[in-house]
């Protein structure tokens, strides 16, 4: 057994600070959705921004019976961007649970790849100038699940339509 004692040789590169400071310093002032916002991930991230006192966009649409928002539904997406006009868009609604997504496949990809889609082009029509960023996964890296097919289809369509892809890691 080798023993590690420095991040860099797991890693095989040196670690590098995350500088959520200026992360969060350039999200100050702007108009940030955040889709997810009910998952563990969004609403993680939803309190470090409230904690930073950046307030985000409510994604709930009323008389529409959907709540919070479900970004498999184009006209919905497409009335809350065009309500809130967004600056930034994180993206991070979608489908997980990588094992349950081999027994329902459809609803992965309707989530994660459709749900990116309608993001995008809301993005695009309602609020042109907005940035987004899809928050991703490990899993899309040479997937093995159709969860991971999802994510990667969602990065690639992200990347293609001239926006960021921010990938997590287990």
């Amino acid at each position: 057994m080798i023993a590690v004692d420095r991040v860099e040789m797991v890693l095989g590169r040196p670690e590098r600070d995350l500088m959520p400071e200026r992360a969060l310093e350039l999200l100050r002032g702007e108009r940030v959705l955040v889709t997810g916002a009910a998952g563990s991930i969004g609403s993680a991230l939803c309190d470090t921004l409230a904690d930073a006192d950046i307030s985000t966009l409510p994604t709930d649409v009323p008389g529409m019976g959907v709540r919070p928002m479900d970004v498999r539904y184009g006209t919905v997406v497409m009335d809350v961007v065009h309500r809130t006009r967004p600056t930034v868009i994180l993206h991070l609604a979608g489908a997980k649970h990588a094992p349950d997504s081999e027994l329902h496949p459809g609803i992965v990809a309707d989530v994660n790849a459709l749900g990116t889609r309608n993001i995008l082009d809301a993005a695009r029509i309602r609020a042109p100038n907005a940035r987004v960023v899809t928050v991703s996964t490990c899993k899309a890296c040479d997937p093995e699940t159709a969860y991971g097919a999802s994510k990667l289809l969602a990065e690639r369509m992200t990347r293609q339509a001239s926006h960021s892809v921010a990938r997590l890691y287990n």
